[in-house]
């Protein structure tokens, strides 16, 4: 599943740097009107990144869900449909979800190959840089965009330490317990 994930990416990749560019273009014409219409939708670009494609799959694909947020609120769908950008942003959203169901078939395949089942603590060194990166993330989405993202963010700290409080309370009962005497005959 690894070819059919990067012809997904590329395919993604190449439907945002075409979105991108055409707005771009539209932003720098000598028409007044469509100028103005174009550069607010540049603007948005901007914003999330011009050079989102550059990004790891994760970040990209969060980046392409915070355009897509940000492009199909109505007062931008009628700025798209104004400058007839509509089907690239959609065949945009198409290679996104392309993308995910790469990426979601080549998650199930690793899955079945791997069928012995790790104890939590053997994982524990590759989980941590991973979610230390998403709650990253979900902290400087919570600082861009405060009114999308805040309670997704305090919901995942909260959850982080719950999990923490519950792992140190279990940890200090185990070291408490007293060791289990034998009969003695």
């Amino acid at each position: 599943m690894t070819q059919p994930l990067l012809n997904a990416d590329k395919n993604r990749d190449l439907g945002f740097m075409s979105v991108r560019d055409i707005i771009h273009g539209i932003s720098l014409c000598l028409l007044a009107d469509l100028a103005e219409k174009g550069t607010k939708l540049y603007t948005i670009i901007e914003r999330v990144g011009l050079n989102l494609y550059s990004l790891g799959y994760k970040a990209e694909s969060a980046s392409l869900l915070t355009l897509f947020v940000e492009f199909y609120k109505p007062e931008n769908q009628q700025l798209l449909a104004d400058l007839g950008i509509v089907p690239y942003c959609n065949s945009l959203k198409e290679a996104q979800a392309a993308f995910e169901l790469a990426s979601s078939q080549k998650l199930d395949e690793k899955t079945l190959q791997s069928t012995d089942s790790e104890a939590a603590t053997l994982v524990m060194g590759e989980m941590i840089p991973a979610f230390t990166s998403l709650v990253a993330m979900l902290q400087l989405y919570a600082e861009l965009e405060p009114e999308t993202y805040s309670e997704v963010y305090n919901r995942m700290v909260t959850s982080i330490s719950e999990t923490i409080t519950v792992a140190r309370a279990r940890k200090t009962r185990k070291q408490n317990k007293p060791e289990e005497t034998q009969p003695t005959a």
